[in-house]
């Protein structure tokens, strides 16, 4: 690996233009990182995923829970015949 050289044509000197209006580049950039801000304390404030996955996990074991309590109760009818 030591002996990897970067492609010059991807990783060489490259010619960046300035912006010809730079107010209206640093608004979009400011609007940009807003959003993305925006977007994170969304997810960590709200998290979705996370409170989906609890919810699932309490049907399922309600679900089970149901189903066994059933399951005793036809035994126990089954037997009192």
């Amino acid at each position: 690996m030591a002996d990897y050289v970067p492609d010059p044509v991807l990783w060489g000197p490259q010619t960046w233009e300035q912006p010809a209006d730079l107010p209206r580049a640093k608004q979009l950039l400011g609007k940009m990182r807003e959003v993305k801000t925006k977007a994170l304390r969304k997810e960590d404030g709200f998290p979705v995923a996370k409170i989906n996955g609890v919810i699932q996990q309490a049907h399922l074991e309600w679900s089970l829970e149901t189903y066994a309590h059933g399951q005793l109760l036809l035994e126990l009818h089954l037997q009192s015949n």
